[in-house]
């Protein structure tokens, strides 16, 4: 459990920072926060989690999950796009034909499954290449979950 909330905490320096963050790329003109990862990975759960502080049941989804997240620091409170794309590799196109509205990439791996350590290369692979992506500033935190 404090695990867990480690990682929660990270994920949420992770994203207020990426609010501030400069450099020599074009920055992201998104807003959204985006959660990927193989079927099975635990995006939802995660998600889910970050928005509600509650750990949900196994979920699956077949389609996105958009939520409002809400990051509060000392200053400000501020609120975050938050969008789950289903892992399964025909869904998976979704994210690149919404490249444009990325602020962050959270990039979810089980990493008791072994067998999904090849396609989530794969589809990290496809980000790192995607034209969109290499002309912007878009952070990628990668998350091993379970």
């Amino acid at each position: 459990m404090i695990l867990a909330i480690g990682i929660i905490a990270l994920i949420l320096v992770f994203v207020c920072f990426c609010r501030g963050k400069g450099g020599s790329k074009t920055r992201s003109n998104g807003n959204t926060l985006f959660v990927l990862g193989e079927c099975g990975s635990g995006k939802t759960s995660l998600l889910y989690y970050l928005e509600t502080k509650n750990l949900p049941k196994t979920t699956s989804s077949i389609q996105e999950n958009e939520v409002k997240l809400t990051l509060k620091s000392d200053e400000k409170e501020i609120s975050v796009p938050a969008i789950d794309v289903p892992g399964h590799h025909h869904l998976r196109n979704i994210f690149f034909d919404r490249i444009t509205e990325a602020k962050a990439i959270i990039l979810t791996i089980d990493s008791s499954e072994k067998n999904q350590i090849p396609g989530t290369a794969d589809y990290l692979y496809k980000i790192l290449v995607n034209p969109v992506y290499r002309e912007s500033d878009i952070p990628i935190l990668i998350v091993l979950n379970k």
